[in-house]
């Protein structure tokens, strides 16, 4: 039974007997309740809580025993809830038609529940305390309760029927209401080992219900402390010590794309940023064609978090397949802050409004008209506070401009490397079940509650990012560009736990993005980057007469690109508006080239990011090295042949010389690390 339902017949029942209290208190029905001690047969005190707690009026006789003073062990609970109530269900299992409940009786003994018909059958279950679990979806300000656990024993002859009983709570009304966790499965267990129609399933639940009032679950409820309940696990320790390692490794299902991977992790860090004024958040726009694995390469990162679905009330991630035009404005959430919302397809987006308003804003306000009780109409205005961050893909060139500039925009191209989509279709074919995964999301959710979210920026850092974004100051969007920049690079200091943004900071932000950072300021994507390359080579402009220009088709630049015309002639028509193309219609076809000032713009972009010499590092570290790195996994050490083999396998690299290297390059690049002695140790 679910808690929602649960709620429902607590709140069902409070009303009947608030209806009904006046036909109660006058009712005639005899109740016998008697106080026994297994030890002694003293009757306990008036005022005692025993005497004084309510039992269900709807029955039978009650027997029911003291517990003895170390019954159970002395909890306190730290949250500080109201007086609790247990959960009466026995509704559930009705008596059946002409059943007499006179003569019924239910004891409850320190360990032991006795139910007993007048027909003298009965039935005995031992139970016994067997500690507590701790309930890791209910996380309040960095708490988490622990659930008190019941062992029940019922015997018959040679068989022995053992359940383990949790029992559970819920705030309803100001109280808190205490049940048994799968209390109808538990019944029908007993109901079906016992196998006497004597004893009813309605009887059995009357006794749960009777046991659960006597035990007083609320002295057994204790919170801890969540970050003491993580340190206990060996991966605890692995987050804090390599954090962007601890991502990356659990992500290999998706092999490569590193870049894109840390683009996603850096966007989730971001949502836990203090508020800044403008845009504080790291948004994400994957482009690429159908197929790629834009979406798989999100969700590898983002599955290591927790999910509006997971039951958890402070979930971190939003995955959204489709959203309506207003849907967004009645979230039923009390801030977008600390939240990732990933949209699937930016196509399957109607509401691009309210987006924008909560990329940018810092609240999304909806005033919405309403008829009153009079049968007037006034307007109510609903406020979402805080800012998401917004992490989407895209298939189309056509983008929505103010989203656009509110984002930074990764391409992901489809692979021509043969042995690359080898090692794919392995991969895939390798997935399985994800290991821990609820664990990992509760490390993962404490590690990102306890990071820095206001990292100071230095006068060094500031120093070196206005030098790097003023060389683009004539060009558009340079205001944006700078706010995403300054939000790259403080969840990077959140990533790797600074209080104040350290130069190493920077340069990891550089390493990465640098290229991205700089065509956002120009309003270019990598995937303009590339056509613009290709233009230079096969449509340019030779001299200053139009008839000495080299130009290309749509249709040729569509094949190039792999997009349709339609899409192919909406990106040469941006890069037109922007200045960077020259343009031509014969009244059939258009046709185009390179501009002078395009290639300016183009040879100032690839000396400003250095493209000649790491274009293959890139290459390796995206698309190769993760996957070698997946093979290397689980081990701590490995020997020169073994490395070679790995290489071998994963690169089919058989030359000594090549193997060499990447051998090289997996030092260069921390995942290896030579011991001097022939064998390396793995970072």
């Amino acid at each position: 039974m679910d808690r929602e339902t649960l709620k429902r017949i607590v709140s069902e029942k409070l009303q009947k007997k608030n209806n009904n209290s006046a036909t109660q208190e006058n009712s005639t029905a005899t109740h016998r309740i008697t106080e026994t001690n297994s030890n002694s047969s003293s009757v306990a005190d008036k005022n005692s809580p025993e005497v004084n707690r309510e039992i269900p009026k709807n029955v039978l006789n009650v027997l029911v025993s003291n517990f003895s003073n170390d019954s159970a062990p002395k909890l306190t609970n730290t949250n500080n809830t109201n007086s609790g109530i247990s959960l009466q269900t026995s509704g559930e299992f009705s008596s059946e038609s002409g059943e007499e409940i006179e003569g019924e009786d239910i004891e409850i003994k320190d360990n032991k529940i006795m139910i007993k018909t007048k027909s003298k059958y009965k039935f005995e279950i031992y139970y016994g305390f067997a500690g507590a679990i701790e309930d890791t979806t209910r996380i309040i300000d960095l708490k988490i309760p622990q659930l008190p656990q019941w062992n029940f024993v019922a015997k018959k002859k040679d068989e022995v029927l053992s359940i383990l009983v949790t029992v559970d709570f819920y705030q309803m009304e100001g109280k808190t209401v205490y049940y048994i966790r799968n209390r109808k499965e538990i019944i029908e267990k007993l109901y079906a080992f016992r196998g006497d129609r004597h004893i009813s399933k309605r009887l059995i639940s009357d006794a749960l219900d009777i046991w659960l009032d006597r035990i007083n679950p609320e002295k057994y409820i204790q919170w801890v402390d969540v970050r003491e309940v993580v340190k206990k696990y060996k991966e605890w320790e692995e987050i804090n010590q390599d954090p962007l390692n601890f991502f990356l490794s659990r992500s290999t299902e998706v092999v490569g794309n590193e870049k894109l991977k840390i683009a996603v992790l850096l966007s989730v860090l971001s949502s836990q940023l203090k508020k800044l004024y403008g845009i504080y958040r790291v948004h994400l726009i994957l482009t690429g064609s159908s197929g790629v694995g834009k979406s798989s390469t999100i969700k590898s990162i983002l599955k290591l978090f927790y999910e509006m679905g997971d039951g958890v009330e402070d979930w971190v991630v939003l995955n959204v397949t489709r959203m309506t035009k207003e849907s967004l404005g009645y979230l039923n959430v009390e801030t977008l802050d600390g939240k990732v919302m990933f949209v699937e397809q930016l196509d399957n987006i109607e509401g691009v409004n309210y987006l924008r308003e909560a990329m940018s804003e810092g609240r999304i306000t909806t005033m919405v008209p309403v008829k009153t009780e009079t049968g007037e109409i006034k307007t109510v205005v609903k406020i979402i506070p805080g800012q998401p961050a917004f992490v989407t893909t895209n298939v189309t060139a056509n983008v929505d401009h103010q989203i656009l500039n509110r984002s930074i925009q990764l391409y992901l191209s489809s692979t021509e490397d043969e042995k690359l989509k080898s090692m794919v279709i392995e991969t895939i074919l390798e997935r399985g079940e994800i290991e821990d995964l609820d664990k990992v999301k509760l490390i993962t959710y404490v590690w990102l509650k306890t990071r820095p979210n206001s990292p100071k920026m230095t006068g060094e850092v500031k120093k070196e990012l206005v030098g790097l974004l003023s060389k683009f100051i004539n060009f558009r969007n340079i205001y944006r560009a700078t706010e995403i920049t300054r939000n790259l690079v403080r969840a990077t200091a959140l990533l790797f736990g600074h209080e104040e943004i350290q130069r190493d900071d920077v340069d990891f932000v550089m390493k990465y993005f640098k290229k991205d950072i700089i065509l956002t300021t120009l309003e270019l994507s990598e995937r303009d980057l590339q056509l613009l390359r290709w233009l230079r080579d096969h449509g340019f402009v030779v001299g200053e007469k139009e008839e000495e220009t080299k130009d290309v088709t749509t249709s040729e630049i569509s094949q190039v690109i792999k997009l349709s015309t339609q899409e192919t002639k909406k990106v040469l028509d941006s890069l037109h508006d922007k200045g960077l193309l020259w343009k031509a219609y014969d009244g059939k076809r258009f046709s185009w080239a390179i501009n002078h000032y395009g290639l300016r713009v183009l040879a100032e972009l690839e000396k400003e990011v250095e493209q000649g010499g790491e274009e293959i590092d890139v290459l390796i570290e995206d698309q190769l090295l993760a996957y070698i790195s997946s093979k290397l996994m689980r081990k701590e050490k490995v020997k020169e042949e073994e490395l070679r083999n790995i290489l071998e396998k994963t690169t089919q690299a058989t030359d000594i010389e090549v193997q060499d290297m990447l051998i090289r390059v997996l030092e260069k690049k921390g995942i290896i690390k030579s011991n001097g002695d022939g064998t390396w140790r793995v970072l």
